[in-house]
């Protein structure tokens, strides 16, 4: 009997992962990524489902994953949550909770399809936990199939979602939601999610991947890596560097992504007559062999970051990094000692500040050995996926 009771615990857990986004350069997907690379393969079995197809897919396959399509519907962005709040003040109070409510069924309604197929594939694969990958907006389904099933449910918060009535009934059935900083966890807590089951486990980098690598030539390039989007503040980078370019003219800056204010950020650059010395790459694939010839990283946002995975990565490859001290940065970066915090959406300060450090090579050289130690110690994908790998066990 003893034997079988030992035999009984080595068996390995089956772990349902929902869900891939899709998207080539989705923070989302490159952090469970990293986090699949690094599981104990003797302890666990993972299946991965997926909504649309991306490279990353197609890596995990080539590395012996199984994945799963969902063959449903795939996700629709939602107009609701935009139309509510301009009308907010032309409705009642009774009004505008009614039909918060009418949304919680609409939305409960839209996740059944995908529901049903998650409860198909727990069944069959005889799955012990699902580890969802997004918000608990993003997540519904697989929480309702984990409700269905009977199984363990861990909801990873990896953006920014104030939960809506459904949202916070259906997470009193999740046994774990890990949140990517300190900042989320807060986010959530205060809109109503139970703090005893969040847990703050940061995004990891993979060192074996980023690490410091010498630049190919010395020109000094200003990179900024991120989606085109406003609130990601890459039109804030733009309006520094005119005054950038008095100092150093010879000095370039490099955005890396793609995004829908693209158009409005080109002619923001033949605006300020700086078309020369800017480059739009769009997405790529190897962001470590562009990051590799960054003199600095900038990152821009203006409105809170739920963590900044691209933070991590110039960190690790030794890249002086600045980035805005609002949401998930100010707890990845200690100001003056392996990176810098600046006020956001103030390209003012943004100018000086990469003046400065242009200006200082020793200073350089400290930032950048801090940033590699601190990765090492805090941010190592291994590090990380051990510290998940403990929910799994409990």
């Amino acid at each position: 009997m003893k034997k079988m009771i030992s035999n009984s615990k080595m068996e390995k857990k089956r772990i349902l992962f929902f869900f891939m986004i899709g998207d080539a350069d989705g923070g989302s997907d490159y952090s469970l990524f990293s986090h699949l690379n690094h599981l104990d393969l003797n302890k666990y079995i993972p299946i991965i489902t997926y909504r649309k197809y991306s490279p990353i897919i197609h890596t995990l396959e080539d590395k012996g994953f199984e994945v799963i399509h969902l063959k449903g519907k795939e996700k629709e962005k939602s107009k609701l949550s935009s139309k509510t709040n301009s009308n907010i003040e032309k409705i009642s109070t009774k009004e505008y909770f009614l039909k918060k409510y009418l949304r919680s069924i609409k939305v409960f309604i839209k996740a059944i399809p995908e529901t049903l197929i998650l409860r198909r594939i727990i069944k069959e694969k005889k799955i012990d936990i699902i580890h969802l990958n997004h918000n608990l907006n993003g997540d519904r389904a697989g929480i309702i199939a984990g409700i269905l099933t009977r199984i363990k449910i861990i909801s990873h918060y990896r953006g920014l979602y104030k939960p809506i009535p459904i949202d916070i009934y259906l997470s009193k059935y999740i046994n774990t939601i890990i949140c990517i900083s300190n900042f989320t966890k807060e986010e959530y807590v205060n809109n109503g999610i139970d703090e005893n089951k969040c847990i703050t486990i940061y995004n990891g980098v993979d060192t074996s991947i980023f690490y410091p690598q010498s630049k190919s030539n010395n020109n000094k390039i200003i990179g900024c890596v991120g989606r085109l989007e406003i609130w990601k503040g890459q039109q804030i980078l733009l309006k520094a560097f005119p005054e950038v370019l008095k100092a150093f003219p010879n000095v370039k800056v490099q955005f890396i992504g793609d995004g829908s204010n693209m158009k409005e950020l080109s002619l923001l650059t033949e605006k300020l007559g700086i078309t020369n010395s800017v480059e739009f790459v769009g997405s790529v694939n190897n962001i470590k062999d562009y990051i590799k010839e960054f003199s600095i990283a900038v990152h821009t946002s203006i409105n809170p970051e739920p963590f900044g995975r691209v933070i991590i990565e110039a960190m690790a490859m030794g890249k002086v990094v600045i980035a805005t001290n609002i949401g998930g940065p100010k707890e990845i970066i200690n100001n003056g000692q392996d990176g810098f915090l600046v006020t956001a959406n103030n390209s003012k300060i943004l100018a000086k500040k990469v003046i400065d450090i242009l200006n200082d090579d020793e200073l350089s050289k400290k930032i950048s050995h801090n940033a590699v130690e601190k990765i090492k110690t805090k941010f190592e994908s291994n590090i990380i996926t051990k510290e998940i790998e403990k929910i799994y066990e409990k």
